[in-house]
């Protein structure tokens, strides 16, 4: 598996959180480090360091991790759980083209059209349908080992995932983890992508049920991953996926777990450039 070079402020447990612009601590590293350490002053790195004392006393803050989803406790087996009432709100439940399954978008997000032929339904909470960011939930037939995903067993697909993404050689920025969003387990990674003609990153939710691969992925322009990261997490926590036997599952939409987007007439096609300071971010990384 590719492993990115970058290392952005946006792991799932909050681990890395930023202090000042272009430097990053990470929890599990003591060392502090910046984008381009040519450019690192004096100033700049005694800024730096007064921050990070701060953080060390008070501890990673909701205000660091964005609705203080980061900071949830580790249950046995090192599984980061973050609590539905730490996540930001959605709004009411909408149709799916799996009678299966029924989803709530971000509140405040708009629904995106429908196309049953890329997923099942998404919604954007940018200014039009083509910009970032972006929800989807997808779904394709299960074909590898694990069963349909419990807390006993995430760690099965956690390390099939993991397999499947270094077989493919894709370019990770953060490896597979086992997570618990509100009550339900998943395997989180996040990836490089380009969306249209974007720089963007893909944050990876995905778990088995009724022996298919759901996934919950955001599109992101890159290196804003939090600003959106606890939307995803509350739309996966949120996903409820009836028993198979509730309704047919023989005419589900194949949807693909590509960087496609919607090409018909009435769905959006290329995502808009990221704004000048997103663009600016991008070119940084």
């Amino acid at each position: 598996m590719k492993r990115s070079p970058k290392n952005h402020a946006r792991r799932a447990a909050g681990d890395c959180v930023p202090l000042a612009k272009g430097y990053y601590r990470n929890a599990d590293s003591p060392r502090y480090f910046a984008k381009n350490s040519k450019q690192m002053n004096r100033s700049h790195f005694l800024a730096a360091m007064s921050l990070l004392a701060g953080a060390a006393l008070a501890g990673c803050s909701s205000s660091e991790n964005g609705s203080g989803a980061g900071s949830g406790p580790e249950q046995d087996g090192g599984m980061r759980q973050v609590s539905a009432a730490d996540l930001p709100p959605l709004a009411d439940p909408s149709p799916t083209s799996d009678p299966t399954v029924e989803a709530s978008g971000p509140e405040g997000w708009k629904r995106l059209p429908r196309n049953d032929n890329q997923y099942l339904i998404g919604w954007y909470g940018g200014t039009t349908p083509n910009a970032l960011p972006r929800i989807f939930i997808r779904t394709t037939e299960w074909t590898g080992q694990a069963g349909d995903t419990t807390t006993s067993n995430v760690a099965e697909l956690t390390n099939e995932i993991d397999q499947k993404l270094a077989s493919e050689e894709k370019q990770v920025t953060e490896s597979p983890l086992a997570m618990i969003l509100g009550e339900t387990p998943y395997v989180r990674y996040v990836e490089d992508a380009r969306v249209g003609q974007a720089r963007a990153e893909k944050q990876i939710l995905q778990r088995v049920a009724n022996g298919r691969l759901y996934t919950v992925e955001l599109q992101i322009y890159d290196g804003k991953i939090l600003d959106a990261r606890d939307h995803a997490y509350a739309v996966a926590a949120g996903l409820k996926i009836a028993a198979s036997d509730a309704a047919p599952t023989d005419a589900l939409p194949e949807t693909t777990e590509d960087d496609a987007a919607p090409t018909d007439a009435e769905s959006p096609d290329e995502p808009e450039p990221a704004p000048e300071d997103d663009a600016a971010a991008a070119t940084e990384s």
